[in-house]
This record gives structure tokens, sequence and C-alpha cells, in this order.
């Protein structure tokens, strides 16, 4: 059965003549395929009372009357469906050039006005990300004395380096994959600024029944860090309300935490749920060890 569509006029136009002309070739069909009760054999009508005679006279008369008309019926369903598609479609495709023209524009503003996060500028973003974390660590564990201290005095952690590493071999996997599975849908970007804004993901979309999407990366050790996600998700939703407004594009926002199995064992999945249900933004718990294999269609 023909679905209409209300949500634009002339998509319904071309819905509407899209049902007419189905109903041009069913009509035939149903008065050709049933019987209507009326075939009977002569020697039988007669052994019926005379009232029911009557009545299957009256109605062999009805049927066999409309099925003169049934040609010009299905004939004048038939010429309006086409012209109203035709119609429809024309006055259809010319809003749709003009919708496509704008959205255009928008991805050309876009690409235009986003500019490349350079190296420094990166590794400052993740040396503050690191320490964010640490400061986290600190005030929470500080409290159950459950930190290590060394001979020196200080608390034995990773290395600036090797935090910094876990992050680009995370980032750069990421945005390999992402690439290789929606570069035909999406124009990618990664490591994106707008104005004091941002992104480690853009993907920019290049159907414009599609949102774009703004992807966070983040890569948490300990449990206290993945608890302590509020600030992460208050930066997230200014910058996507920004880009909103800056590109007048529709955008949605996934913050992909990357855990090692032996946190994200620790927090629980009961806990992890309560973390993403609190708040609007899509938020994404992804096992370290993997990583490789993780199906991001599932999430994006």
């Amino acid at each position: 059965m023909t679905k209409f569509e209300y949500s634009d006029f002339h998509k319904f136009i071309v819905s509407l003549g899209t049902g007419l002309v189905v109903l041009a070739f069913t009509i035939p069909w149903f008065f050709l395929r049933e019987s209507f009760g009326i075939l009977v054999e002569e020697n039988e009508i007669q052994k019926f009372p005379e009232k029911v005679q009557t009545i299957l006279d009256i109605k062999q008369e009805t049927i066999v009357y409309l099925l003169k008309f049934i040609p010009i019926i299905s004939g004048i369903f038939g010429v309006i469906g086409v012209v109203l598609i035709i119609y429809g479609f024309i006055n259809w495709s010319r809003k749709q050039q003009i919708i496509d023209k704008k959205e255009k524009a928008s991805l050309d503003k876009a690409l235009s006005e986003l500019r490349n996060i350079t190296t420094i500028e990166r590794l400052e973003s993740i040396e503050q990300d690191i320490d964010n974390e640490r400061n986290d660590e600190s005030e929470l564990e500080s409290e159950d004395n459950h930190i290590a201290i060394d001979q020196s005095g200080q608390a034995q952690r990773p290395s600036y380096s090797q935090n910094m590493q876990h992050y680009f071999n995370i980032e750069r996997l990421l945005n390999e994959r992402l690439n290789t599975i929606y570069r035909d849908d999406y124009i990618i970007r990664s490591n994106q600024r707008l104005g004091n804004h941002e992104f480690d993901v853009i993907m920019l979309a290049r159907n414009n029944n599609q949102t774009d999407k703004l992807i966070e990366i983040k890569y948490y050790k300990s449990k206290n860090s993945i608890l302590g996600i509020r600030r992460v998700i208050e930066r997230v939703q200014i910058s996507q309300q920004r880009y909103n407004e800056q590109f007048n594009r529709d955008s949605h926002s996934i913050v992909i935490i990357i855990v090692p199995e032996s946190t994200r064992n620790e927090i629980g999945e009961h806990r992890l749920s309560d973390i993403k249900n609190r708040y609007e933004i899509q938020i994404e718990f992804i096992c370290e060890e993997e990583l490789n294999c993780f199906n991001l269609t599932e999430i994006i």
C-alpha cells in the first residue's frame, strides 16, 4: 500500500499521484478476480425464493453497469496520477536543488572556517587532559591514601611521554577506521579548531539527510578519572552549540571513552550505564583491548 508523505507539499503530491496510478491498475484487477457471489447457474437461481432471485438480478445488473465504467474510471485515475507525479516531481526537484545549494554553501563555509590544530596545540591539549586526569585522581585517591609513593616522595605514575603516545596511537587508529568506514558518506577532518573550540574528529555529512558527527575521544586509565567526566561533557555541549550556530548545520556529538578492560571491570557495567544515561550527549565506552576489532557502526 502506498504510504503518503505529508512532510512536504510536493512530496505529498507525488505520493498522491502514485496512489492514483496504483488504484488505476488495482480497481480492474479487483473487479475481474472477484465473483461478488453472482456466478450462480440459472437452474440453481430458480430454486431460490422470489425475493432472493430479485436481489441476485439487481446485483448482477449493478455489477454489469459498473464494469462498463471501470475502464473510464481507471483511465481517469491513471491520467490524473501521472500528471500529479510529473507536477510534484518537477517542483520537488526545483526545491531540492535550492536545498542542495544551501547545503553545499554550508559545507564549503565549514571547510573554509575550520582550521587544523597544530602539533604544538595538540600536544598542549593532550598535556592538559593528562593534568586534569591526574588532578582528578589525586583529589579522590589521596582521601583513601591509595597513591603509592616512591623514595623521592613522588607518586608513581606513567610518564607524560607514555600517556601522550597512548593518546596519539588511539586517535590515529580511530581516525583510520572512521575514514575507512565513512569516507563515502562524510568528509572527515581530525584535530580541528573553530575559534576557541577544539574538535577531535568532525564528520561533515555529504548528504543533507544526514547530520554531522562531532566526536570527542578520551583515554582514561583509572576509575576516578571517568567519574569526573562532567568537565568534558560541558565543554562538548558548548562546542556543539557554537558549531551549529556558526554553520547552521545539524550535528550530533559522541564522546568515545577508551578504557583498559581492568578499569571497565572495576567500575562495572551498571555504573557505566548510569554515566551514559545521566547526560543528553551520547557517551560510549570501548575497552582498549578491543579497539582494533570494535564495530564502530554500532555507535556512529
